[in-house]
């Protein structure tokens, strides 16, 4: 058994005897010893280690080997220059220690699993935050914020833009995927309307699309009917598949979405449709086969966008699903994924009621306070509210935005998580325990480049009235404003 544990074990394990020698290992750690199992068995577990790091792993070693259990060491390897290796050792002091071993082994690999997924949300959010900035000064460019332009200079911001958000894209795919590979996914469900779905898929690849001239559309059946799904996977797997079929397709194609209810397998079917110029497909198409039978074309398709398909593939098999694909008319494409999610009829819902006007200025511009520690992502965030016709204000932390609230009364509040001092998720729970009702009921915005698991939840529990993913595209900011502030678009 601990040597299954051993050979399947995501993370590089030795068990080790009370002399510091290795007993046992499997695979994983073979090859980051970059020795085999008979060239690392009975050698002493410092043989390996640097140098230079020798001294404190064997201090390391001395105490750990005095007791029972599980424990890491960080180090670097012989013949290796590079730092920050992590080898897991544990102590096995007989048969009956094994299970006890198992159980060390099991809980080490989730601290470190734990730890990877911290490390990811930090290094996502460090690697987006500069593009945000770059996204949304080109949004805020395009716009003439700052001036006019010429055509040529619009279409060098959107080539800019462009690169930005594929880029954007790229990094939130191998963070999503690193995080598959050490943890299950974890779904938060919710009630996800189609239509919606289906617009915020288009958009999402409205560039790439524009990019390559390629026309869009969309339908949905039935309209206004729902289903319960992780509603930010959902939409990853859509707009996956809207984007290989954008690159599919010749120049000027078109690509077309159909989300609906399915009666073989009974669930959500989820078809993207892409076509040669002038020739147009109608959707639903009749599943034929499954992944075996499209075998030699999903691998094609594979090819188009390597990461973004992995992820894809991965989270529909996850939820039990199954991909398909097949060749249409005039060498077209149709992609199809159905999911085991159950497809509801809309029910009629009472209209919204209409929010009072507060805080507004002497002649009715709202007032928004934006706040984020990013100077360059702010500064330019504001001009492109204030020349959308807002006041704005501003602030750098939590605790100043605390103030600000106070002494402005702002008709909505733009809040950052990732911030110095407090961070935005204290700053929402302080203002909704606020005294001054105009404050405690403000609704709040919450941005966040970390994309962690739960990181939405999280900004939701604390009071947000909603949430945006860090980067985003200033014109995404403000169709989010407008629907709080119950305003028609400009």
């Amino acid at each position: 058994m601990l040597s299954t544990v051993l050979e399947s074990c995501a993370e590089a394990v030795v068990v080790l005897d009370q002399q510091g020698g290795i007993q046992m290992v499997g695979s994983p750690a073979c090859r980051l010893l970059g020795n085999s199992a008979g060239q690392v068995l009975q050698r002493r577990f410092v043989d390996f280690v640097a140098d230079e790091d020798r001294p404190a792993v064997e201090a390391t070693l001395a105490v750990c080997l005095g007791s029972e259990g599980a424990h890491s060491v960080e180090h670097r390897l012989q013949g290796s220059p590079a730092a920050g290796r992590l080898s897991w050792i544990w102590r096995r002091s007989g048969p009956a220690a094994a299970d006890a071993c198992l159980v060390g082994i099991g809980k080490a690999c989730a601290a470190v699993a734990s730890d990877r997924d911290v490390f990811l949300s930090h290094m996502g959010h460090e690697l987006r935050n500069p593009l945000a900035s770059i996204l949304a000064l080109s949004e805020t460019l395009h716009d003439g914020v700052y001036g006019p332009l010429t055509e040529a200079q619009k279409g060098c911001l959107l080539t800019i833009k462009e690169c930005a958000g594929r880029q954007i894209d790229l990094i939130t795919d191998m963070v999503d995927l690193s995080r598959l590979e050490t943890r299950p996914l974890e779904l938060v469900t919710t009630t996800c309307r189609l239509e919606d779905l289906a617009a915020g898929a288009l958009a999402m690849v409205g560039e790439i699309a524009r990019s390559r001239s390629a026309q869009l559309s969309s339908e949905v059946n039935p309209q206004g009917g729902t289903v319960m799904a992780d509603e930010k996977r959902l939409r990853q797997v859509i707009t996956h598949l809207m984007t290989v079929g954008i690159l599919s397709t010749p120049v000027g194609g078109q690509v077309k979405l159909h989300l609906g209810a399915a009666s073989q397998p009974e669930g959500l079917l989820i078809q993207v449709a892409a076509s040669p110029p002038g020739v147009a497909t109608a959707l639903p198409l009749a599943v034929q086969g499954g992944e075996d039978a499209a075998g030699p074309l999903l691998k094609r398709v594979r090819e188009v966008k390597p990461t973004g398909f992995a992820l894809m593939q991965r989270i529909v098999h996850l939820h039990g699903g199954a991909f398909a694909a097949q060749e249409t008319a005039a060498g077209g494409l149709c992609l199809s994924i159905s999911l085991p999610l159950k497809v509801v009829a809309p029910v009629a819902a009472p209209p919204p009621a209409d929010r009072e006007e507060e805080g507004a200025g002497a002649d009715g511009t709202p007032l928004i306070l934006l706040v984020d520690d990013q100077v360059a992502l702010l500064e330019i965030t504001a001009d492109y509210l204030r020349h959308q016709g807002f006041r704005v204000c501003t602030a750098a932390d939590g605790r100043e935005a605390l103030e600000q609230a106070e002494a402005l009364l702002p008709d909505l509040v733009i809040m950052d998580t990732q911030m110095p001092g407090m961070d935005g998720i204290e700053a929402i729970s302080h203002l909704r325990k606020s005294s001054t009702p105009r404050v405690a009921t403000v609704p709040i915005i919450s941005l966040s480049g970390m994309g962690g698991p739960g990181d939405k939840e999280s900004c939701l529990a604390a009071g947000a009235s909603s949430y945006l993913a860090k980067p985003f595209g200033v014109k995404a900011l403000e169709a989010v404003v407008l629907e709080f502030l119950r305003l028609p678009p400009a």
